[in-house]
């Protein structure tokens, strides 16, 4: 139910080996999408971004979706509003 809108972009980053506050309430996000990033601590990884378009037939602006990959697998995912007042979803809905 995410639509996009043309290509992505690609950034290379490591999962750290010791989450402080902020990566760990990331990671409870990526926990009720069924990952978990501490299996994949102190590992290389690669962030794709997705400009979105709509979100369940929703139009939306300023909005980003990142896909985590790690060894060639998905290993999390996020739809972030970049408005001041914006957050973060999970793109798997449990």
């Amino acid at each position: 139910g995410v639509e996009v809108a043309g290509g992505c972009t690609v950034k290379e980053i490591c999962i750290p080996e010791e989450f402080g506050d902020v990566y760990e309430k990331y990671n409870e996000l990526q926990k009720a999408q069924g990952f978990d990033l501490h299996d994949h601590s102190s590992h290389d990884a690669e962030v794709y971004t997705y400009d979105v378009v709509s979100v369940g037939g929703e139009h939306r602006e300023n909005t980003e979706a990142h896909i985590i990959v790690c060894d060639k697998k998905i290993v999390g995912c996020d739809i972030s509003s970049l408005s001041l007042d914006g957050g973060m979803e999970p793109v798997i809905s449990a």
